[in-house]
């Protein structure tokens, strides 16, 4: 076994792998904003007849979804009359 020792034997613990560092809330902000702008570079953006094609794949979805859920609602309703009169 490899004992490891304190660079300052005078104070205990061991060492962090890195020092402190002390950045302000701008150079935070700065390296985020830096990060999503190499990031936004990566992205395969879709063309106009994908993007056209599922939009209009999710519309017909939401619509289908809202008429299911609209008439579910009314069978219960009409069904809660029945039982609750």
């Amino acid at each position: 076994m490899v004992e490891r020792r304190s660079p300052k034997p005078q104070v205990g613990g061991s060492s962090p792998p890195w020092p402190a560092m002390s950045m302000s809330v701008v150079d935070k902000v700065k390296g985020f904003l830096l990060e999503v702008r190499s990031e936004m570079k990566k992205v395969v953006w879709p063309e106009k007849r994908n993007l056209f094609s599922a939009t209009i794949a999710v519309v017909i979805f939401i619509i289908v979804v809202t008429v299911i859920l609209s008439v579910l609602d009314y069978i219960f309703s009409v069904l809660g009359g029945l039982i609750f009169k």
